[in-house]
């Protein structure tokens, strides 16, 4: 009887270990607020990306680090690489967009033929 009562215990015990945990509630969500300027859709422009991020650092080990790591990096080559084949492909495309100019040239003569097969020597 007593072993029974521990095999319960264990297999409780073993089966609260696999709860998962619950979803928050939705007075939980609504506490949450996200400001305004997280919402609005972000659009490409000039003042997106700030260039002079690095030089704030005012640390040239760092400045060369970050250079060196742009230089170094295979994955901004390939895609510099993909880049360029694009650029290509759409030169090549759009070629066929252009004029052509055609320029031939070629002789040609015309004259009596003789069929006469006689030859007269004086």
């Amino acid at each position: 009887m007593r072993f029974c009562h521990l095999l319960w215990l264990m297999a409780l015990l073993g089966l609260t270990g696999c709860a998962t945990p619950q979803a928050p509630s939705t007075r939980q969500q609504a506490a949450l607020t996200i400001p305004d300027a997280w919402k609005a859709p972000q659009t490409a422009g000039p003042h997106l990306v700030d260039d002079g991020w690095l030089s704030r650092f005012q640390d040239a080990h760092l400045s060369k680090l970050v250079d060196e790591a742009l230089l170094n990096n295979r994955d901004l080559q390939a895609a510099a690489a993909r880049v360029a084949l694009a650029e290509a492909r759409a030169r090549q495309v759009g070629a066929s967009l252009l004029p052509t100019v055609d320029l031939t040239g070629g002789t040609v003569t015309s004259g009596a033929v003789n069929t006469n097969n006689t030859s007269t020597f004086d």
